[in-house]
């Protein structure tokens, strides 16, 4: 039914270029023909459309919000809706609109309340997952409905009509779900709405891209009740943890690292990185013990599911793809049957060429002039992991040779004085911006470079990273001037997307950025085949989950001894936050214990002057020492004898009180030999989004 109602869309714009919009003359909203009887203007405007863009965009939201509707409620409710909506639209628009309009918006607003209503009405079912879609549509529609009102030629009466009927539809024609007992006894998920016209039988609904929901809903049928899943804490492998934790919190730390063959059983190395947990307060039994709970957890058959392209993002339905963003070229990841490294792989080679046009001189600006600064504008989930690695590749060497003055800026809040500061000092006629965005809300950005240069300027100064062609095409930008990435690379993940790899191919030059992405790939390898027991990602998690969970110590301090690592402490903040961000199981039952840990940090010696004190003598807070084996400074050494100093003081001095601590909080050491070519960005935190997944239930 979707795509019927695209194709009704299509064929009547079609029919009004044939018709030279006779048809639009004889179908657009004018108040007064209605008035004089031609009742048919209050629906057919729901088909008819100003121009290309028109509908191209409504379309587009038809696709989303339609598809979702017609799974979730069928299709006879969707064209129901969609033509309630459509009335009640053009019956507002009448009534508060003296203007001629036409288009499906007042239409498609419907069925964002349909989905609306929906969620609300079935969120005994849903549980967080309906808070979570109703927070996302309510942003959307009031966003959308904020633009109507501050921007001319909308028809603000017929979307908020829409939207009523939409709602109105939707809870009259339902679904209404609810537990019930069929004749027979058995229990089963029924259908009822106050008016019943498409009530289905008592049968469990399909819920298409809802996996996470249909395991709740058989959970439920099978009479599991409140709790439908098995929780992992309830298994064998867990309860000896939880004994185990117990005895080895009355050990002391420094009695521990007495002993040479618990050091040896607690450190490993791979890959030019040397990962050091015998200063955790654990055991080569709290090892064993926590293998044993991921093999419990099937923590290694999720890991094969996302490098093979299943979609274990079950909210979305999506596949975890980041790792095909650093694939070499011959490799083959697939979605959905598909080998999805060439299109990668179109989009470097794009990439490529384009900074090299850039760097070269090639590409001038609207004055003739090089271009000689990117500012990269995008919010928070595309802006910290490049800027981590901008900041980390700007003392190197090479990197810094290749970038020969080159400036790099990331804006990155919705502050328009940040904004102002960022762009202050910046020559409009030399600076490029890559818009990082699929609304392309950059006022502040358009508005200083146009007020220097003039319209022109945005095809000669603003380039994009985005799917959304139609709104890069409106924004002003060339279609040759976008950069694509995909659904199925997450925010905190897109560094090695286009993202990242184009602000700073700019920079650095390509090869520099190949490089650092072979060393993502090497290490994404590494994760893929090392077996449990030396897979330092895996066991970096493991002991996250330890300290955590088990231990109680649910905050860790990221300390690298590197200032060029400056960014390193919020990139892991958004990568093991957000991703273990979750107080519920995979089909929304409350977990019965803590996930996830709180990270914060600072380089070196600057946290020593500032959060030292509470970890020495405060409280027990687990951290993480990371270091750089070799640097390119000789007085670096000196820093990295002083961190090996501060690690071993903080589990093995019997000194003064005040100079050293009791020995109970944990430290890790990861020693990192050529940290940003062979080191993921994601850093020490890597196994943990794998983690509460696999854990929260068997």
């Amino acid at each position: 039914m979707t795509d019927l109602l695209i194709l009704a869309n299509v064929a009547a714009f079609g029919t009004q270029l044939l018709t030279k919009q006779g048809l639009t003359v004889w179908g657009a909203k004018v108040n007064q023909l209605i008035v004089a009887g031609q009742y048919w203007r209050l629906i057919t405007p729901a088909f008819l459309h100003g121009n290309l863009v028109h509908l191209a965009i409504n379309c587009a939201s038809l696709n989303a919000l339609g598809g979702t509707l017609e799974g979730l409620s069928g299709r006879e409710r969707l064209a129901s809706v969609y033509m309630v909506a459509a009335v009640t639209g053009n019956l507002a628009s009448f009534w508060g609109s003296p203007s001629v309009s036409l288009g499906a918006s007042g239409a498609i607003f419907g069925l964002g309340g349909a989905l609306a209503i929906f969620f609300y009405q079935n969120r005994n079912l849903y549980g967080q997952r309906s808070d979570f879609v109703l927070r996302q549509l309510g942003q959307t529609l009031a966003l959308n409905v904020v633009y109507g009102f501050v921007s001319p030629r909308i028809d603000n009466w017929g979307h908020l009509g829409g939207l009523v009927g939409g709602v109105l539809a939707g809870y009259l024609l339902g679904p209404r779900l609810s537990l019930a007992e069929t004749v027979d006894g058995r229990k089963a998920i029924v259908d009822e709405p106050p008016l019943r016209l498409f009530a289905r039988d008592p049968v469990i609904l399909p819920l298409p891209g809802a996996e996470a929901v249909r395991s709740r809903l058989n959970a439920v049928l099978a009479g599991v009740g409140e709790a439908p899943s098995t929780l992992i804490s309830s298994s064998p492998e867990w309860k000896a943890l939880e004994a185990h934790a117990v005895a080895v919190q009355k050990l002391h730390l420094k009695d521990l690292l007495s002993d040479d063959a618990r050091t040896t059983a607690l450190t490993r190395e791979a890959e030019g990185l040397y990962l050091d947990l015998a200063r955790q307060n654990a055991t080569p039994e709290t090892l064993q013990l926590l293998l044993a709970l991921a093999e419990k957890a099937g923590v290694k058959t999720k890991i094969d599911a996302m490098f093979a392209g299943q979609h274990i993002n079950t909210t979305e339905d999506r596949a975890v793809l980041h790792v095909a963003l650093r694939a070499k070229r011959n490799q083959v990841i697939t979605d959905a049957g598909k080998n999805v490294v060439p299109e990668v792989w179109e989009v470097l080679d794009k990439i490529k060429a384009f900074s090299e046009r850039v760097r070269s001189g090639e590409w001038k600006g609207v004055t003739g002039k090089p271009i000689d600064t990117v500012v990269s504008i995008g919010i928070g989930g595309s802006a910290l992991g490049p800027l981590f690695v901008h900041t980390a590749l700007a003392t190197a060497p090479e990197a810094a040779a290749q970038a020969g003055g080159r400036k790099l800026v990331f804006l990155a809040n919705v502050d328009p004085v940040d904004a102002v500061r960022s762009l202050g000092d910046l020559n409009p006629e030399t600076t490029l911006a890559i818009v990082v965005s699929k609304t392309f809300t950059t006022a502040e950005t358009m508005a200083w470079l146009t007020a220097a240069l003039g319209q022109e300027a945005v095809a000669k100064h603003m380039v994009a990273v985005s799917t959304n062609l139609p709104a890069v095409g409106a924004f002003g930008i060339d279609a040759a001037n976008t950069f694509g990435f995909w659904d199925w690379v997450g925010g905190r993940y897109s560094v090695s997307s286009a993202v990242g790899v184009l602000p700073l191919s700019l920079q650095y030059g390509f090869g520099v950025v190949r490089s650092f992405l072979d060393g993502m790939q090497t290490m994404d390898e590494h994760y893929r085949t090392a077996p449990p027991s030396s897979n330092l990602p895996l066991l970096q998690g493991l002991f996250n989950v330890w300290n955590a969970t088990f231990l109680g110590h649910p905050t860790t301090a990221i300390l690298p001894y590197q200032q060029s690592l400056a960014h390193f402490a919020p990139h892991v903040q958004q990568l093991s936050m957000e991703s273990n961000g979750k107080g519920v199981s995979l089909d929304g039952t409350t977990l019965n214990f803590g996930a996830g840990e709180i990270d914060f940090g600072e380089p070196g010696t600057n946290g020593q002057h500032s959060f030292y004190q509470l970890i020495h003598q405060g409280r027990v807070i687990p951290a993480e020492f990371i270091a750089i084996a070799t640097s390119q400074q000789d007085v670096y050494l000196e820093a990295l004898a002083n961190k090996v100093r501060a690690s071993l003081a903080a589990a093995r001095s019997n000194g003064n009180a005040l100079r050293a601590d009791e020995g109970f909080n944990s430290s890790t050491a990861a020693l990192l030999g050529r940290f940003l070519k062979q080191y993921q960005p994601k850093g020490p935190s890597d196994g943990a989004p794998a983690l509460p997944s696999a854990l929260q239930s068997a």
